[in-house]
């Protein structure tokens, strides 16, 4: 299926984040991808498989675009196009099968990645391609005609088939500098009443705005405190086709036997999609508690529900982040950065819980 999505500079405003959604006969409303305000695009593509289905109830792919991100015409957001070389056949002879109503289940582990995430204050040129799996972190810039296969650091400068480094904006001072100040979820007043900076050069910059905002993240990452390997995933209770259940699946498949595993299921609760059901709200609660009590399960499964301020603290407690389709993902990646977390997909076909924990001090 491919999804045509171009958005006009200062369509989406401040405060907002555009839920792009796409209406068939075939399935229930879905989000395409969340953008956040004052992105543009002059014109993308989403192109999520050949045979695009709601496997289980499920949806495969998720792009999470952030804030005041500059993207150009002609961009392809590739997913679920990934084939397993190393089967007998690289994926014609299974499209043929299941025309003729043939299902076979082997025992591959094939992972398809089904995630892209653009952080914010992005550049990326027209013409350009990224691959699922890739995550484009904050002020980087992506050259015209570019092919992009793996994550982008924050501030680099990437061009290519496939994209490599060319360079960095700033010296990797400036770009802590930066990261910490993270102006772009200062809000439009704020940045307005500081125009003048932003026409500045980065040192003056970062030496008005810095000093606060390194005060105000280290009073915060202060409180981290982790005592255990704990999973942290937002449950998407208003998405159709969430991903959440998948997620408490695999963690227990992977993770049954060890005591030291725990995950973190946060229900976030606000304005923007309301209140969770309290039918739904019940038979999670019920489900959890029969987790926690199953003899032969030695993980954890706790929930926890709240505001995004409240999910920030949570957040002091956990060492990796799962995503899932949900409107934060591109706002915990980066503060997960921050922190030295462990981002994971959880919306690939087979969620790699199996990483090295690249748990470390922030700077």
């Amino acid at each position: 299926m491919l999804i045509d999505l171009t958005i006009k500079p200062n369509e989406i405003k401040g405060g907002e984040t555009r839920r792009a959604r796409v209406y068939s006969n075939k399935y229930l409303p879905y989000t395409a991808a969340y953008i956040g305000e004052y992105t543009y695009c002059t014109g993308m593509q989403i192109n999520n498989g050949v045979q695009f289905e709601a496997d289980s109830n499920r949806i495969y792919y998720n792009l999470q675009i952030g804030k005041y991100n500059s993207l150009g015409r002609d961009l392809q957001f590739i997913f679920a196009r990934n084939h397993d070389y190393k089967n007998i056949s690289t994926g014609a002879v299974q499209l043929m099968l299941e025309e003729n109503n043939i299902e076979i289940k082997g025992s591959s582990s094939f992972n398809n990645k089904g995630e892209i995430i653009i952080q914010n204050d992005v550049w990326i040129g027209d013409n350009v391609t990224i691959m699922p799996g890739t995550i484009i972190r904050n002020g980087a810039v992506i050259a015209k005609n570019s092919h992009v296969v793996s994550d982008v650091p924050a501030y680099a400068i990437v061009g290519g088939n496939p994209a490599k480094l060319i360079g960095y904006r700033f010296s990797p001072k400036w770009i802590n500098q930066l990261q910490k100040i993270s102006w772009w979820d200062w809000g439009k007043e704020k940045i307005i009443r500081n125009a003048v900076y932003f026409t500045d050069d980065v040192e003056t910059f970062c030496n008005v705005f810095y000093e606060d905002a390194s005060q105000k993240f280290q009073e915060y990452a202060g409180r981290r405190e982790v005592k255990e390997d704990v999973y942290f995933t937002f449950v998407d209770y208003y998405e159709n086709y969430s991903i959440f259940s998948k997620v408490l699946e695999e963690f227990l498949d992977v993770n049954m036997t060890d005591t030291n595993k725990k995950l973190l299921l946060f229900i976030q609760e606000d304005d923007r999609v309301g209140r969770m059901e309290a039918g739904l709200h019940h038979d999670l609660d019920e489900i959890v508690k029969a987790i926690n009590e199953d003899p032969m399960i030695s993980c954890s499964v706790e929930i926890v529900k709240g505001s995004k301020t409240e999910a920030k603290e949570c957040f002091l407690n956990c060492s990796h982040f799962i995503t899932t389709r949900t409107y934060d993902t591109v706002y915990f990646s980066c503060l997960a950065d921050q922190l030295g977390m462990e981002v994971i997909s959880g919306v690939d076909t087979v969620i790699q819980f199996k990483k090295t924990n690249n748990m470390r001090k922030p700077s």
